[in-house]
């Protein structure tokens, strides 16, 4: 029997990880206040795969 996917299981290999450690980068991001670069600068996210994908990310998730 096949195991489906769980939502709580990180992706194998992920395209792009996004981590932040303050603020509320997210909500900036999404809200667009702030840009990628703004955030990636200030030091309130880190990121793991290719950077291009945060400015995506952002593109994409806009509130």
């Amino acid at each position: 029997m096949e195991s489906s996917p769980s939502a709580s299981a990180p992706h194998p290999s992920p395209d792009l990880v996004i981590e932040r450690l303050t603020g509320h980068p997210i909500r900036e991001l999404m809200s667009g206040s702030k840009t990628p670069d703004d955030v990636l600068r200030e030091g309130s996210v880190r990121t793991e795969g290719d950077p291009a994908l945060l400015d995506r990310f952002a593109e994409m998730f806009r509130f």
